[in-house]
């Protein structure tokens, strides 16, 4: 499993990928799958400007014993808006999420006034994790926001309110007796005449998941649940998995609802009831799991429905996204050709549309422009459609964390795009466009969250003098703990737009290295070291294209980075030095590095899963002072992290698809240390002492993730009891062990499908 990739792509785009998984059977589970669709339009984000930061005040009392979270300083700001309506050129309004210091997301609504954008306050249903999805206007003293609230973990209930001129307040739901419930979509025909959608989700005792679509009606004075249009019967004992995303109205009656039924679903209002309409047969090579988006209608003879579908990739291997572009003329739904971006790209989706005329339509979404192998970078897509043929209409947006949520227009007046934007370490500030008939222009919105940072690596020098290092804004972020506190110390920064660091190594006050990469068309190398006074780049070799991992320092003249390729410094230069299997052209990867003397280097990896491909060995390399070799017979897997205690005490640590790997050396032979865990993935292990060695990553569950704790000694692994502060998304990636008493493990915790938080934890014996 590729861990860094799981933990950023939760979003939109994860949530294709894992339908892609279920159509081709490629691993994943089903509750994956519908947290992925429970935030299919609400995946929360995190930047802004970096703001000063002072250091944490010390604790006045004893630091509590065992595993506790420590304060990381505060950073900045961040905001994602998800939908968007427009009644004139001075009143429109968007609305969606963003997150607090404390990790949980609150509604987020801004109004336009035809001058600027401001925050309104709006009200969350619970102490938990709240967003709105969809909004919809009547008249500038009646508009509607949809959504939903947390009420348990793994659980929610429909979010809906309501802006009567003066202010926001929740109007209260009808209540669905069990399991969880949100709503998607909604339409506004008039003050008596309000239509909302989504699905509820039902978990059959000890059995699967059933997921049907949810239809709710205002009259004027209650919200009441419609029936929907008849679905075939669910098997009792498989998982069902039907939705509906979107909605719009023409009048009271010709109403339409699209979403997805293991294949694209299309629903129907003719005044008296919901029916089933027949959408377009996906195309001969291409698998029936359509799931649309996004409708809406100029007419009762012109609705357009969005969506994304999925394909056998280049080669047949695995599968990936294709746009779904579907226009009803009255008497039936047939494709429209799209303008296609990038006919190289393995995702492509467009998440909605605006309908203002037979030839005047908007539709927006987003498409992959490159990865890395921890991060998808999406750019925006806009296409305009004028009675004859869709094109593409530039954006002066780069890179977004979806694509373009939300589409608005109405005639006469100018259209608007919402969305997030993308940073090297997750997503960003809010991001508004509005067109003026001849371009896109960008206009700037409120982002009232917190900023999203990340550590992923941990090394100490002493126990007073500790660096922690990752991104934060795009930037690279470094914090030192001096004994008393944590303080982020200035780093630097490559030539491309995001920066990220993700192994640091020490071997005095004045002699540390980071590594990572900035981003350009699949990231570049970057390489950084502390003098004492401070963080400066240091050229790598010339044959640096990727990502390094990690870094291993024996003296000032004798340091080791590792990522796509292996690199070497001897006091003056980085130098690239051949790996036993790595030449660029496979996919294998060095995730760690432990240096034990000149002679004597480990550094570990493998090659995670790529779409249908067979699973690898764990990749293991030795350097003996000449040359690298290679480790035969590793088992399944993937190694995230390596760590010595002397030349015969090495251990190395990462995942074996689904179970932890954990792998020892006693100068000898590698061993696989067997575990009936699951659910568990270790990236990062510190070996102190044969016995008190630590490991740390991740557990899963069912739509949940917790940080993972494991020790050993000298006999046996125990996991160690600790519980990170956020209510998912908890990921512990580097740790350090300071003696027998003390340690330090560093990560981010969060939102398991948006913005995560710096995440410092302290073991006290």
């Amino acid at each position: 499993m590729e861990l860094k990739r799981e933990k950023k792509e939760r979003s939109m785009w994860r949530g294709i990928a894992q339908r892609v998984e279920k159509q081709f059977s490629v691993r994943a589970g089903f509750t994956l799958l519908l947290l992925a669709l429970l935030v299919l339009l609400a995946a929360c984000g995190s930047s802004s400007a970096k703001a000063k930061v002072t250091p944490v005040p010390p604790t006045a009392t004893p630091p509590p014993k065992g595993w506790n979270a420590v304060a990381s300083p505060p950073v900045g700001s961040e905001g994602n808006l998800t939908a968007i309506a427009v009644l004139s050129t001075s009143d429109a309004w968007a609305v969606g999420q963003y997150e607090g210091p404390d990790s949980l997301q609150r509604t987020l609504v801004e109004h336009w006034n035809g001058a600027n954008w401001t925050q309104v306050p709006s009200p969350n249903s619970s102490d938990r994790d709240n967003s709105l999805t969809a909004v919809a206007a009547v008249s500038a003293s009646d508009v509607w926001a949809v959504g939903s609230g947390a009420t348990a973990p793994n659980k929610s209930e429909q979010l809906i309110e309501h802006w009567d001129g003066k202010t926001w307040t929740i109007t209260p739901n009808p209540t669905i007796s069990q399991g969880t419930s949100f709503l998607s979509g909604v339409a506004a025909i008039s003050v008596s005449d309000v239509w909302a959608v989504g699905s509820t989700i039902v978990q059959v005792t000890n059995g699967p998941y059933h997921q049907e679509p949810l239809v709710e009606r205002w009259d004027g004075a209650t919200w009441k649940v419609v029936t929907s249009a008849a679905l075939p019967a669910t098997d009792p004992n498989s998982s069902s998995f039907n939705q509906l995303s979107a909605v719009t109205a023409i009048n009271s009656k010709d109403v339409w609802a699209v979403g997805q039924a293991d294949k694209s679903l299309i629903e129907h209002w003719d005044g008296a009831a919901w029916k089933i309409v027949p959408g377009v047969v996906p195309n001969e090579g291409y698998a029936p799991s359509d799931a649309l988006t996004g409708v809406a209608a100029s007419a009762a003879n012109d609705v357009w429905a969005v969506g994304t579908g999925v394909h056998n990739s280049a080669g047949g291997c695995g599968a990936g996204a294709v746009p779904v572009v579907e226009h009803w003329d009255g008497v039936r739904w047939s494709s429209s050709l799209f303008a296609n971006p990038s006919a190289g790209s393995d995702l492509l989706a467009f998440n909605t549309i605006a309908a203002v005329s037979a030839n005047d339509a908007w539709m927006v979404g987003g498409v992959e422009t490159s990865r890395t192998r921890t991060h998808v970078f999406i750019a925006p897509v806009i296409e305009h459609w004028d009675g004859v043929r869709w094109t593409i209409v530039t954006s002066p947006t780069i890179s977004t964390h979806l694509g373009f949520t939300s589409v608005a227009a109405v005639r006469g007046g100018p259209a608007w795009v919402v969305g997030q934007a993308e940073l090297s370490n997750g997503a960003g500030p809010t991001v508004i466009e509005q067109w003026d008939g001849g371009k896109w222009t960008a206009v700037a919105s409120p982002s009232p969250g917190m900023l999203s940072n990340e550590l992923n690596n941990v090394a100490a020098i002493s126990p007073k003098d500790v660096w922690a290092v990752g991104s934060s804004n795009g930037g690279s972020l470094a914090e030192h703990w001096d004994g008393t506190s944590w303080s982020v110390i200035p780093s630097a920064n490559g030539s491309g737009a995001d920066n990220v660091l993700n192994g640091v190594a020490g071997t005095s006050a004045k002699d540390a290295w980071a590594v990572g990469y900035t981003a350009g068309i699949f990231g570049q190398g970057l390489i950084q070291h502390w003098d004492g006074s401070g963080w400066s780049l240091v050229p790598g070799s010339s044959a640096t294209i990727g990502t390094l991992y990690g870094v291993a320092a024996l003296t000032s003249r004798d340091a080791w980075a590792v990522g796509n390729g292996i690199q070497h410094w001897d006091g003056s230069d980085w130098k690239a030095v051949p790996g036993a299997t790595f030449d660029g052209s496979n996919f294998d990867t060095f995730f760690g590095v432990a240096a034990i003397a000149a002679n004597d280097v480990w550094a570990v990896g493998g090659q995670p899963p790529q779409g249908c491909g067979d699973t690898q060995p764990a990749l293991i390399e030795h350097w003996n002072g000449a040359r690298w070799s290679v480790i035969p017979n590793t088992p399944l897997g993937v190694l995230h992290g390596v760590s010595v205690v002397s030349s015969t005490d090495v251990w190395a640590v990462g995942d074996a698809y689904g179970r932890p790997l954990i792998m020892h050396w006693d100068g000898k032979s590698w061993t696989a240390i067997a575990s009936t865990t699951t659910g568990m993935s270790l990236i990062g292990v510190s070996a102190r002492a044969t016995d008190d060695v630590w490991a740390v990553g991740f557990r899963y569950g069912q739509n949940t993730q917790q940080i993972a704790i494991q020790h050993w000694d000298g006999r046996v692994w125990t996991t160690a009891q600790a519980t990170g502060p956020g209510l998912n998304g908890n990921m512990l990636s580097g740790v350090v062990a300071i003696s027998a008493g003390e340690a330090w493990a560093v990560g981010s915790y969060g939102h398991s499908y948006g913005a995560q938080q710096s995440l410092i934890m302290r073991y006290i014996a």
